[in-house]
């Protein structure tokens, strides 16, 4: 069993919990994910893996309600506990040398910041995000129409049909040039729509 040693609410459906999972905290690195089981009848859900921290032995993930996996997760409070927590799986991120790391991670964040003030500035709403990711929704354009908008053009973000979150993109942050390119094509769009 690993036990949820912190849970926080970042948005109506997005939960931050760190997780008490020595193995995995010891030989995680970032780029790398989670495949994180509630309980005997519950879904394997792959998960980022968002931080760590090796003194204390724990992994920090995100989890966003997608479908019933996640609701049950979702459910779940500090000290209640996980019965699976598989990894670290897949291949560490590239920028992982010591010396890049730091950088990186800053420019993650002020790419990240950038975007939310460009969205604002749009009529978009959304979260607080302080992930690699925001989940946002448009005053006025519904998300699907957004959503192919942008897929004719080869942009990509995610969209989900469920009734509590169909009007609401997930925007992952890309390089800087990528969301400028972004940006730029809502702005275009927007004016016309």
């Amino acid at each position: 069993m690993y036990p949820i040693v912190r849970k926080e609410t970042l948005a109506d459906n997005i939960i931050l919990m760190d997780i008490k999972a020595p193995r995995v905290a010891n030989e995680c690195l970032p780029g790398q994910f989670i495949i994180a089981k509630t309980d005997e009848v519950g879904e394997r859900i792959p998960l980022t893996i968002c931080d760590y921290d090796r003194e204390k032995e724990t992994v920090t993930i995100v989890v966003q309600t997608i479908g019933a996996g996640t609701e049950r997760m979702m459910a779940l409070n500090e000290g209640d506990a996980l019965e699976d927590f598989v990894g670290p799986l897949g291949c560490p991120s590239e920028l992982c040398e010591e010396e890049n790391i730091e950088e990186t991670r800053k420019k993650i964040i002020e790419t990240r910041e950038w975007t939310k003030k460009e969205l604002r500035a749009l009529g978009f709403t959304f979260g607080d995000s302080m992930s690699n990711f925001i989940f946002a929704s448009h005053e006025r354009v519904p998300a699907t129409e957004l959503f192919e908008a942008l897929r004719r053009e080869h942009i990509y973000v995610r969209h989900f049909t469920k009734e509590r979150i169909n009007n609401y993109l997930r925007i992952s942050i890309g390089t800087r040039e990528e969301m400028e390119t972004f940006i730029r094509f809502l702005k275009e769009y927007l004016k016309e729509a």
